[in-house]
């Protein structure tokens, strides 16, 4: 695996927490979404 596709791996994913972070801040489950949070960083 080069480090390219690497990156847009881990590019992905971050996407993904972020997106799912949003999701629980707007549903109100704080800790889920500050979880997420942190995990997108």
């Amino acid at each position: 695996m080069t480090q390219l596709e690497e990156v847009k791996i881990l590019r992905r994913r971050v996407k993904a927490f972020y997106s799912k972070a949003l999701d629980s801040l707007n549903s109100r489950d704080y800790d889920l979404a500050s979880f997420l949070s942190e995990q997108a960083w």
